[in-house]
């Protein structure tokens, strides 16, 4: 079962996709068309500066936008995304230090600042969203690679306020199955629109 193609399927052509809302400026609306090709050139931009399938990106980003983008971009590449509260707390520095050191071969997307503060050891595998060009004319965008189901989507970990960070890989079926059990409790039609907030974590 190629879930990739399977859910660009799905989006494709469908005129849907996601009303960002903001605090500082106009509400954006973003197809899924819009947020797959900008997924599919964030995946090549990765690809070509280093990351290959099956390699962890931790996602750290206040832009909701982005956020989502980097998640889909690692579902189109084969990346495993390692999505990270954009919150604070007293242990966070030691959260990302545990998280990175538990990795096998980790790379980070985050914004400047974080950068500086949370990861600067590991400078070289560090994509700033503000230096990140998708648009360049050496990106040569692939198709979605081909992922299974008991394949790794995404590893999800405590904060780390009362101890070590406990971490839990969520394979594509678990997604799947957890979207199908939703449908089915709530008799979600195709019409429908659903609210949620940040963090995404």
């Amino acid at each position: 079962m190629d879930l990739n193609n399977i859910f660009e399927k799905l989006v494709h052509g469908s005129g849907k996709g996601i009303t960002f809302t903001h605090e500082d400026r106009d509400d954006e609306f973003c197809s899924y068309d819009e947020l797959r090709e900008q997924s599919s050139k964030l995946a090549a931009y990765l690809k070509k500066n280093g990351v290959r399938r099956g390699d962890e990106v931790l996602i750290h980003s206040a832009d909701l936008k982005f956020f989502i983008t980097s998640m889909w971009a690692c579902f189109h590449g084969g990346y495993i995304a390692v999505p990270i509260d954009n919150g604070s707390n007293d242990n966070k520095v030691q959260t990302i230090k545990y998280i990175l050191g538990s990795m096998k071969n980790p790379y980070v997307i985050c914004d400047s600042f974080s950068k500086g503060y949370y990861f600067g050891e590991y400078a070289d595998k560090v994509f700033d969203i503000t230096d990140i060009d998708i648009e360049a004319e050496d990106i040569i965008c692939e198709p979605p690679v081909n992922m299974e189901p008991d394949d790794v989507f995404y590893i999800l970990h405590s904060s780390g306020s009362t101890g070590t960070p406990k971490s839990i890989a969520i394979s594509f079926k678990n997604v799947v199955v957890n979207a199908q059990s939703v449908i089915r409790k709530h008799r979600v039609e195709d019409k429908d629109v659903f609210v949620t907030w940040q963090p995404l974590t």
